[in-house]
């Protein structure tokens, strides 16, 4: 192998593993977007955002565009808040806004007419709505893990409890992997249709036929 074959191919390697854990992680991330206007409803540029993890208090940043759109993603899961300012109006601040995997939330502003040091507060509301995405998605958290009881300790029960999810509950002590012959149908689909990811990796045994 020549230097420079050489070099070019320990080049891609470490493009490869610099990649990876942007992809790995990836499946665990939220987005928040929206669109902001003014008061008669027309939209607003230039408008700057800041998007707060209210546990960390890590930042990020975005700036609306010519129609008043803007879009934060990869954030990780967490209660945030969104701030939103701009010269001769009253800043915006809206807290309280939980985000779970993969969520595309929608959170518009309708700023109001003033000087920034004014502040609007609004606390999110309870119900929230996925807007985005024909997508359905749907948590079991930590502490239904921790306190419903399993037969074996075999988290793949747990996906029975997902809304549309059903099931001829198979024998889950089996000593094989998670994989799509499970029995667990999810609004009509074929189970064989289904794909599992554990912490946001896909759990898919292709070495012995699915």
């Amino acid at each position: 192998m020549s230097k420079n074959v050489w070099l070019r191919s320990a080049r891609l390697l470490c493009l490869c593993l610099v990649l990876l854990p942007t992809t790995l992680f990836s499946q665990d991330l939220a987005s928040i977007v929206g669109t902001v206007t003014d008061p008669s409803g027309a939209a607003v540029p230039d408008v700057n955002i800041t998007i707060t993890n209210q546990l960390t208090g890590v930042s990020r940043t975005a700036v609306t565009n010519p129609i008043g759109s803007y879009s934060v993603p990869a954030l990780p899961i967490g209660t945030y808040s969104v701030r939103a300012e701009r010269t001769g109006f009253q800043a915006y601040v809206k807290s309280g806004i939980v985000l779970n995997v993969r969520d595309v939330v929608r959170v518009d502003i309708q700023l109001q007419l003033g000087t920034v040091t004014q502040e609007v507060t609004v606390r999110a509301a309870a119900v929230k709505l996925q807007t985005e995405s024909g997508e359905v998605n749907e948590l079991i958290s930590s502490r239904q893990v921790s306190e419903i009881p399993i037969n074996g300790r075999n988290f793949l029960q747990l996906a029975t409890l997902v809304t549309g999810a059903s099931s001829q509950l198979p024998s889950f002590n089996v000593p094989v992997g998670v994989s799509a012959n499970a029995a667990i149908a999810f609004n009509g689909e074929r189970a064989s249709h289904n794909i599992w990811y554990v912490d946001g990796q896909e759990n898919y045994d292709r070495g012995c036929g699915g």
